[in-house]
């Protein structure tokens, strides 16, 4: 198997030779498209896909700006930048060009992690995509020692419960929180 690697090495090499710098370019740019889940620091398309990937529960749920002004839907760019700026490491999952998905988190205890920020724009749900961002920032924060990864959101909204718990997330708490009309519920995952 080794020498079939080091014969295909020097044909891609010999490639490389011949064709010269635009081939390592494309190379490159063929290598990065392939890159699915990107760091983000953009606030403002951040802020474009929580906006978008939140109307439908806001809907759903009756928030407004006015009774749920931190819910996602209604999040402002200026606060997505602060949130990078203390120390938010936000993620994004890029189809084609377009960045269809983001999730972030955040050291909020000892050894306790915070995902938040995580969305996946309506059209492009139900692909795995949520799925393949929740594995990815859990394998990131693994790197930190955490012990414990920590989500929250709507208790109404039962069927991302279930999905948390498919992906193997418990219920630790239930509670109310300052600007929204509902509460919260707490899930966490022993990360090891």
């Amino acid at each position: 198997m080794r020498i079939i690697f080091e014969i295909l090495r020097i044909i891609f090499e010999g490639i490389l030779w011949i064709a010269g710098e635009k081939a390592i370019d494309n190379i490159e740019c063929l290598r990065s498209s392939l890159k699915r889940i990107i760091r983000a620091n953009n606030p403002e398309i951040i802020t474009e896909i929580l906006n978008k990937s939140f109307i439908p529960i806001a809907n759903e749920y009756g928030y407004t700006i006015k009774n749920a002004q931190k819910f996602p839907a209604f999040i402002q760019c200026t606060f997505v930048a602060d949130e990078i700026r203390y120390g938010l490491r936000i993620f994004a999952y890029r189809e084609g060009k377009k960045l269809v998905g983001c999730v972030g988190y955040v050291k909020s205890s000892n050894g306790v992690y915070e995902i938040k920020n995580f969305a996946v724009l309506p059209e492009f749900q139900r692909k795995g995509i949520g799925k393949k961002l929740l594995i990815h920032t859990e394998k990131e924060i693994k790197k930190f020692s955490a012990k414990i990864a920590e989500v929250c959101f709507d208790t109404r909204n039962t069927k991302l419960k279930q999905w948390f718990e498919k992906m193997g997330y418990k219920e630790t708490e239930i509670k109310e929180v300052k600007g929204l009309s509902n509460k919260i519920c707490i899930m966490q995952k022993s990360i090891k």
